[in-house]
């Protein structure tokens, strides 16, 4: 198989949580396939908005919503509440598995085949991290966090009982996000910062122009990478490849604010999915998941899918959605925690009792994109100003209009 060593390792924070919103996972949900919730959302017609919404919020997937699946599902739903519900749903399964229906029977590539595929998706990550412009983008992020309705929790800090909701929006946040020289910028109030080190009011994500890229083909030769399969793209059937990095030859750098009052930042395994054009290398779609050792993080992911944006008139791959997940077994003793049940997302001590997982997602469109050009302004000087004759008093005109930036 063709070498990726030659590929650039950036040590980039892909996913950093600086400010986290903690909420427990504790929810006994009914698992459904992909199917069963199609039959779901159509049997359930005459219903209001409101109450098609609370029926969703008790279920959890099984299988991927494909975005097609998705938009055909969000369009028979009656409202806005409902269709938010679903988007909840589908982000939480991002990493699942696509239903066995619609995974096309192909048979897999010769070894050869694949080789080349890889190949070229190598050599187009070289190729676009060096010919990607200067550009700008406006990022709407939706942040959730999962509270289960009906359960109580003792927290450790003030020994008080606290009733949690069901998954529901706990911010909204719209920011510029310039690439300039293969460095990735957040402007927000007139002010730019560096988005690895960019401190939010909930869960911020970073390497999707590129860095994410360079860590993954860069660790690959020391990692293990294996044909997975066909899905249906836009132009015909992409490839799908799994691939996994153990921890001693990772450059997946994460950090978050924290375990018991203390941040964490390091390296971590990891693994994922890289959904490429068997035609010419782009990657379409990246999912990477971390295996953290440190108790008590348990899962912490990222999918960005990239789409065709014309800038100049060129075409280039960029980022226009992405979907982050953390979740981690809830710290501190719980003096009242339910029943286990099977479906609870939990994970048990070495105690032997178990905890609910806090969960959150954030959901981030990239839309409006610019190239980035610096705006130059040239005055003329002042000392070579003509001197301009009095005007009349009778004179009630306009002067002339005024310099604008």
């Amino acid at each position: 198989m063709r070498s990726v060593r030659s590929l650039p390792v950036f040590q980039a924070t892909l996913l950093s949580l600086l400010a986290l919103i903690v909420a427990p996972c504790a929810f006994a949900a009914k698992l459904v396939t992909v199917e069963q919730l199609s039959q779901i959302i159509v049997s359930s017609q005459k219903e209001t908005d409101a109450e098609v919404a609370k029926g969703l919020s008790g279920l959890q997937l099984t299988e991927r919503l494909s975005d097609e699946k998705l938009a055909a599902l969000e369009a028979e739903l009656p409202g806005t509440e409902s269709r938010q519900t679903l988007v909840i749903l589908a982000d939480q399964a991002v990493f699942l598995p696509l239903p066995a229906r619609e995974i096309p029977d192909r048979p897999a590539p010769t070894i050869q085949q694949q080789e080349e595929i890889i190949g070229k998706s190598a050599d187009y990550v070289l190729t676009a991290l060096r010919h990607m412009p200067n550009l700008f983008a406006r990022m709407d992020t939706t942040g959730y966090q999962y509270s289960p309705a009906g359960k109580q929790f003792q927290t450790p800090t003030t020994g008080r009982v606290t009733a949690y909701e069901p998954m529901h929006v706990v911010g909204r946040s719209t920011v510029t996000v310039l690439y300039r020289h293969g460095k990735e910028v957040i402007e927000k109030g007139g002010r730019e910062r560096d988005r690895a080190d960019s401190p939010g009011a909930f869960m911020t994500t970073y390497g999707e122009f590129g860095p994410i890229f360079s860590v993954i083909y860069g660790d690959l030769p020391k990692g293990k990478l294996a044909w997975g399969h066909w899905v249906q793209g836009q132009n015909g059937l992409d490839a799908v490849f799994h691939f996994e990095v153990p921890k001693r030859a990772s450059h997946y750098l994460i950090g978050f604010c924290c375990i018991y009052g203390r941040p964490y930042r390091g390296f971590s395994a990891y693994h994922g999915e890289l959904e490429i054009d068997p035609s010419d290398g782009t990657i379409l779609r990246v999912t990477v998941v971390a295996t953290v050792e440190r108790a008590p993080l348990n899962q912490w992911g990222i999918m960005v899918k990239y789409g065709p944006v014309e800038l100049g008139g060129r075409k280039y791959y960029c980022p226009v959605r992405s979907v982050a997940v953390f979740r981690t077994p809830m710290p501190g003793p719980i003096a009242r925690f339910p029943a286990h049940d099977a479906t609870m997302p939990s994970m048990y001590l070495s105690s032997g009792r178990f905890v609910p997982m806090e969960t959150q997602v954030n959901d981030s469109v990239f839309e409006d994109y610019h190239l980035f050009r610096a705006k130059v302004q040239i005055m003329p000087d002042k000392k070579n100003f003509l001197v301009k004759p009095k005007r009349s008093r009778a004179a009630h005109g306009s002067s002339g209009s005024k310099d604008r930036p």
